[in-house]
């Protein structure tokens, strides 16, 4: 469990440390508010297991976090998402 601070209360509980998660952490912290994140997760991961992180989430992160993902990351134009009965078309 990572968490603001050692306090039993907290303002606000996000549950999942994935990209919605911390980016939720992110924007708190810039406010003030004390949160605590809860993960099912034990330990700290170096790696997401995301598919993918929307261009506005990254708009959301700190500007050299922001940055280096979109330095370093594959952009992806088009995706199909295929289910067991075939292509699935939003």
């Amino acid at each position: 469990m990572v968490s603001s601070s050692t306090q039993k209360e907290t303002d606000v509980l996000i549950v999942g440390a994935g990209p919605v998660g911390l980016s939720a952490a992110i924007k708190l912290a810039e406010q003030g508010v004390n949160f605590r994140i809860v993960d099912a997760n034990k330990e700290n991961r170096k790696l997401t297991k995301a598919t993918a992180v929307h261009l506005r989430t990254v708009e959301l992160l700190p500007e050299e976090v922001g940055a280096d993902i979109l330095e370093n990351g594959l952009k992806i134009t088009h995706a199909k998402v295929y289910e067991n009965s075939g292509i699935s078309n939003p």
